[in-house]
C-alpha cells in the first residue's frame, strides 16, 4: 500500500509505466483518493466530492457542502483525480438535494442519496402533520383518513405527503385549514364534486431498481426487521420509515401491514430481499399442535436438531385435555428452509397441525 500511494503521489507524470513496472495493474475504470489520515478510498473515474464523502458515511455525504482537495478548497461537483488527499467539509445546516443526483457517479451514491432525499421529506411531512394536530387540538376533531381525503382535496392536493410538506414549509394558511375544519363539524362544508385519488388503499409497492435491497451487507442504511411479524428471506416485505428508528422492514401479511399501508401511505418505502443472499439467519416463529403422548415433543425437537438449514431458539409447551400445543421459535435461512422444516414436523406421528405463527 506504502508503494501504491508513493506511485499515485508522483509528479512526474510516470504513474502508468511505474505501475506497469512494480507489476501491478490498475483497471482505468477506478481511481484511488485518501483521507487526511492516509485512509485510501476506492472510486469509480470520474467521481467527485460528494461520491467520496458518502463512501465513507452516509451522514458525512448528508452534510458534504465541499472538500479541502490538496489544501485547495473546492465545490461538491470537483471531480478527483488518482493520489488526491481529500477532507471533506460539512455544515449541519447542509441537506441532500435533487440537484446532487447528477453530481454523483456511482450508482450506489446516487441510492443513498436518493434514499436520505426520502427520509427528509418524510421527517418534513411528518412535522407538518405534527404542526397541523396542534391547530386543531382544540377542535375535538379526529384527523381520521376521511377527514384528511376532504382537506386535501379542499385545498387542491392529490397527496397528503404533499400537503402536509407545505404546511411545514408555511405554504398552507392553517388558519384557513382550522376554518375550513370547523365547517366540517358544524355540518356546512361544502363538498367538492371532484375527488382525488383515494390514500385509504394501497397497492403492495412494485418491485423497481429504486427498491430498499435487504442482505447482510446492507450499511449506512438504519433499518431494523419488525419484531411484530419477524419478516425472513423470501416474504413479501415493505419498508416503514419511523420518525426517530429508522426504517422498519415488515411482512406484507403482518397484522400491523394495513393500518400503516393505509393510514401512513407516503411513509411507505418499496423494499425487496437481496435474491443472491442466502448465508444470513432469521427469526421465525411457529405453531404446533398434537396429541399430547409420551416423546412427542422430543420428537420434534430431533427434527429440528437434525436440520442442517435450521436451530432451535426456545421452545414452550402448554398441554390440556389431551392435546398440546407448542410455540416454537427457530432460525431459518428462508422462507423455503422453513417450509421444509414444517413439513419435517408435520409428518411425526401425533402431530396434527405445524405452521408459520402469525402475530
Amino acid at each position: 500500500m506504502s508503494n501504491i500511494r508513493g506511485i499515485l503521489e508522483s509528479k512526474d507524470g510516470s504513474f502508468d509505466s511505474e505501475l506497469d513496472g512494480s507489476g501491478l495493474q490498475l483497471k482505468t475504470a477506478n481511481i484511488f483518493a485518501f483521507t487526511p489520515q492516509g485512509d485510501i478510498i476506492k472510486l469509480r473515474q470520474g467521481a467527485t466530492i460528494l461520491d467520496f464523502a458518502y463512501s465513507i458515511h452516509s451522514n458525512l455525504g448528508n452534510t458534504c457542502t465541499g472538500a479541502r482537495v490538496n489544501g485547495k478548497i473546492v465545490p461538491i461537483k470537483y471531480q478527483l483525480s488518482n493520489g488526491d488527499t481529500v477532507e471533506v467539509l460539512t455544515s449541519k445546516n447542509q441537506r441532500p438535494n435533487l440537484e446532487w443526483l447528477n453530481i454523483a457517479v456511482s450508482p450506489r451514491i446516487k441510492a443513498r442519496i436518493r434514499r436520505s432525499i426520502n427520509e427528509e421529506v418524510f421527517r418534513h411531512a411528518e412535522m407538518g402533520k405534527e404542526m397541523l394536530e396542534r391547530k386543531v387540538s382544540q377542535l375535538k376533531i379526529e384527523l381520521n383518513d376521511q377527514t384528511i381525503l376532504q382537506m386535501i382535496t379542499r385545498f387542491k392536493y392529490k397527496h397528503a405527503l404533499d400537503f402536509y410538506q407545505d404546511i411545514a414549509d408555511e405554504k398552507v394558511d392553517l388558519h384557513a385549514v382550522r376554518d375550513y375544519l370547523q365547517t366540517l363539524v358544524s355540518g356546512t362544508a361544502e363538498h367538492p364534486v371532484e375527488q382525488p385519488v383515494s390514500n385509504t388503499e394501497y397497492t403492495a409497492p412494485v418491485e423497481s431498481d429504486d427498491s430498499l435491497i435487504i442482505d447482510r451487507d446492507l450499511v449506512n442504511i438504519d433499518y431494523k426487521l419488525a419484531q411484530c411479524c419477524h419478516p425472513i428471506q423470501g416474504d413479501k416485505i415493505f419498508g416503514f420509515v419511523t420518525v426517530d428508528r429508522g426504517i422498519q422492514i415488515h411482512r406484507m401479511g403482518c397484522p400491523n401491514a394495513k393500518d400503516l399501508l393505509t393510514r401512513y401511505p407516503y411513509r411507505i418505502v418499496k423494499a425487496r430481499w437481496n435474491d443472491t443472499e442466502r448465508q444470513s439467519v432469521f427469526n421465525a416463529d411457529i405453531i404446533i399442535t398434537g396429541i399430547d403422548k409420551l416423546g412427542v415433543v422430543n420428537h420434534i425437537t430431533e427434527v429440528i436438531a437434525k436440520s442442517e438449514t435450521s436451530s432451535l431458539r426456545s421452545l414452550k409447551v402448554n398441554s390440556k385435555d389431551g392435546i398440546f400445543k407448542a410455540y416454537i421459535s427457530v432460525f431459518v435461512g428462508s422462507t423455503d428452509q422453513l417450509d421444509v422444516l414444517l413439513n419435517d414436523i408435520r409428518k411425526i406421528k401425533d402431530v396434527v397441525r405445524a405452521e408459520r405463527a402469525e402475530r
